[in-house]
């Protein structure tokens, strides 16, 4: 393959993985941003009782939910993020608690 198309191919495999990072990763933990507004759900994504808690059901995949709260846990490795959010689901509103891996920030 000539060097053109190898730096070309290079190029377009990079861009595609850094939009992957921005698309499918946690939101700033920092950002002013994380309660009251609107995002996505890189999902399905389980939805808890509580940070870490239960299991109560499942959100589904690009579902819109709202931010209404978050909790900052500090664990050993670094702290860990929980989005209290609410979702419309089957003609209800829904609430409960996902990782903040599972929140898409655009």
């Amino acid at each position: 393959m000539p060097i053109r198309s190898l730096f070309l191919s290079g190029l377009l495999i990079s861009g595609y993985l850094v939009s992957l990072n921005v698309q499918g990763g946690a939101c700033d933990p920092e950002s002013e941003s994380r309660e009251h507004h609107q995002r996505r759900v890189d999902g399905p994504a389980n939805a808890r009782l509580a940070p870490g808690g239960k299991i109560i059901g499942s959100i589904p995949n690009r579902a819109v939910v709202t931010l209404i709260g978050f909790q900052e846990i500090d664990e050993s490795s670094g702290a860990v993020v929980w989005y209290h959010l609410k979702w419309k689901q089957g003609g209800k509103t829904r609430d409960g608690w996902t990782h903040e891996q599972n929140i898409v920030c655009d």
